[in-house]
């Protein structure tokens, strides 16, 4: 597998870290690490776990979440600083994809979204004022908590989706459901290590010198916001800003952040679900999908031949059950190793696919109607097949090696991606490391909600015509070429 790398990745060794907020453990949080664990992830690192915040205050849970965060960051070493690090909520995310799927894309998005800066800056504008795509967030459909009115809400970049995604309906006002996202979601944040600490100290800043009371996602599009505001006054061809703009600020506009050396901080939208699948007024653009057997595509915007077959991305990852992550000798007495279903291609199983952008997502994001946390958890393929426990088990004792291994087209250097800093002291699945250095063994969170995590005994895996079918559900099944 090969991969063009931005020059930032300087090491031979970088590592991936997975931050989850959370203050304690439910369901729905031990799904979120399930998935994480399952499919190979960096050990979480649980920042604000069983923190105390004021109760008094119905969003400090919130607000806690970016000053938690920052202490980890301030932690780490200035040889991370070129680590990529994952942050995501901690009760309503889901992995779908392997962490060597979500390393590649962010490098190809943050590509793309360089290209497209080149398109609307000249190139000294750019060098000059450090103006670059460095760290993405997940796209919403809505701009939140903000007034959707507010200069904020409306100064940042158009989608990168077609202005038809969703045809004649496409931003309509006040329809939400056939929006293209391109508003900040603080659910799902990637990038370098030193770009997020930046972010995060300044939201931080924020949040002392102009409390308004929302939550962290309030301050993250503030602050995106004034790094468009400015970009916008450099731009080739700058948008007329004025009618967002109330009559006494029109004149002095951007005084206040013209020479701000804060104000970029290189913040991106994933506006495409390429990594990030935001659920929020998203669920009638997906379905699930088995890609390997025969049925015509739903989706008016992506064509029969590009949905019809998976990623090469995605093709070229460790497959779902994976030998080199799982101990044998754990199976050795009822020979259940033997049934695992290792020639289990991702062609053979059920993913979510996003039938606007054609894509399917590497990390689900959950909001929006939380009812579909349990309508939805069958449909992951290990989760109906009652596989969970078993890889779970498995792979919590499986020997390491590293994430991923890219070589850089140009220059042919090698890059291979480890887990992070904590990984070294446990080589456990089966637990979370909180930000203090306190190892939380699985059992004691989250065993008690087996019945919830885990649907069933392992089922028979059937690779005859049609492929394995997954639990019953509302499955659509993509082509894979004419009869």
């Amino acid at each position: 597998m090969r991969h063009v790398y931005s020059s930032q990745a300087a090491s031979n060794d970088l590592n991936l870290h997975l931050i989850i907020p959370a203050t304690a453990a439910n369901p729905n949080f031990c799904r979120t690490a399930l998935t994480a664990a399952l499919l190979d992830y960096p050990t979480p690192i649980l920042v604000n776990w069983e923190g105390k915040v004021d109760s008094e205050n119905r969003f400090a849970t919130h607000l806690a979440k970016i000053d938690s965060i920052l202490e980890y960051l301030h932690g780490l070493s200035s040889r991370n600083d070129n680590d990529l690090i994952l942050i995501v909520d901690g009760y309503d995310v889901w992995f779908q994809l392997r962490p060597e799927v979500l390393i590649q894309r962010y490098y190809a998005a943050i590509a793309k979204g360089n290209q497209r800066l080149a398109a609307d800056f000249d190139p000294d504008v750019l060098d000059q004022h450090g103006i670059q795509q460095s760290v993405l967030f997940g796209a919403d459909k809505k701009c939140w908590p903000q007034d959707e009115d507010s200069l904020i809400c409306n100064v940042i970049p158009e989608s990168s989706l077609p202005k038809d995604a969703f045809g004649s309906e496409t931003d309509s006002p006040g329809d939400n459901s056939h929006a293209r996202p391109r508003w900040v979601n603080s659910g799902t944040i990637l990038g370098p290590v030193a770009e997020v600490r930046a972010i995060f100290e300044a939201a931080s800043r924020r949040v002392q010198n102009k409390f308004h009371g929302y939550s962290d996602q309030y301050y993250f599009a503030e602050i995106f916001g004034e790094q468009e505001l400015r970009r916008n006054s450099l731009s080739r061809v700058p948008k007329d800003l004025k009618k967002y703009l109330p009559k006494d600020r029109r004149k002095h506009a951007f005084e206040d952040i013209e020479h701000d050396t804060e104000a970029e901080l290189h913040i991106s939208m994933d506006y495409e679900a390429y990594l990030f699948h935001t659920n929020a007024f998203a669920v009638d653009d997906t379905e699930w999908t088995v890609f390997n057997t025969t049925t015509t595509p739903t989706s008016d915007v992506v064509t029969d031949e590009t949905s019809s077959r998976l990623p090469d991305d995605i093709n070229q990852s460790r497959p779902p059950v994976f030998k080199g992550i799982i101990a044998e000798e754990l199976f050795a007495e009822d020979k259940a190793f033997a049934k695992l279903p290792f020639d289990t291609t991702w062609a053979d199983v059920p993913l979510l696919f996003n039938k606007i952008t054609g894509n399917i997502p590497v990390i689900l994001h959950m909001n929006g109607d939380k009812s579909l946390l349990n309508e939805w958890w069958g449909q992951l393929w290990w989760a109906g097949g009652g596989w969970g426990k078993h890889l779970l088990q498995s792979s919590s004792r499986a020997p390491r090696g590293p994430l991923a291994s890219f070589v850089d087209n140009e220059t042919g250097k090698v890059t291979r991606w480890w887990k992070g800093s904590y990984n070294s002291l446990r080589r456990e699945n089966g637990g979370y490391w909180t930000s203090k250095g306190h190892w939380v063994f699985y059992d004691d969170v989250c065993a008690k909600h087996g019945d919830v995590l885990y649907q069933g005994k392992p089922t028979a895996f059937h690779k005859g015509k049609g492929g394995w079918l997954g639990p019953p559900s509302q499955i659509h099944r993509k082509e894979s070429g004419p009869k």
